[in-house]
């Protein structure tokens, strides 16, 4: 049984979502295709460091469980 719970964590460490490139005008996302969610959220609060609000342009599917979300920010 301890065996099984400290495997968990590596299991899911896979799933997070990564923030690939992030600057004032674009922000790429590596996601879990179930967490469009959390990439939306994550790409808000790096495009909120300058000023703006992130708006999706792009999504690309990288395997049939993740994806890369393109982002661009805009003025509010």
């Amino acid at each position: 049984m301890r065996f099984l719970i400290a495997l968990l964590p590596l299991l899911s460490a896979g799933c997070t979502s990564e923030v690939l490139l992030s600057d004032s005008r674009t922000v790429v996302i590596s996601a879990d295709l179930r967490r469009a969610d959390e990439a939306q959220v994550i790409a808000d609060r790096e495009c909120a460091a300058h000023g703006k609000k992130a708006s999706l342009m792009r999504e690309d599917s990288k395997t049939n469980i993740s994806a890369n979300y393109l982002f661009e920010c805009v003025a509010p």
